[in-house]
């Protein structure tokens, strides 16, 4: 089976698409907190988030989870090294996907 052609008009939109800048996020985790207590939260307050520090990140792209990674420094700054991550079509079935599960 030959894969599908695509015309140039199907080529210019596909590298506008591309070219659109998106919001990727590095989840530490997460907790929920009685809003009484949100209010308490003061310089120095220590929030548990009940995830292990060695335990892997996940990397989203909005609300969708696209891979995962683990907490580096890079000189001054922290950074994310990507150790699972699917490719470009995995990536965008879980980008389009109603319910994609990772």
């Amino acid at each position: 089976m030959t894969a599908p052609t695509i015309n140039e008009q199907d080529k210019a939109q596909i590298k506008r698409i591309l070219n659109i800048q998106v919001p990727v996020i590095a989840v530490i985790g997460e907790t929920q907190m009685l809003l009484a207590d949100v209010l308490k939260l003061a310089p120095g307050t220590v929030i548990e988030i009940g995830k292990g520090s060695r335990e892997p990140l996940d990397l989203m792209v909005g609300d969708r989870q696209i891979g995962s990674g683990k907490a580096i420094r890079k000189g001054e700054y922290f950074g994310v090294q990507v150790t699972e991550i699917g490719g470009p079509e995995e990536t965008i079935r879980r980008l389009t996907l109603r319910n994609p599960n990772f």
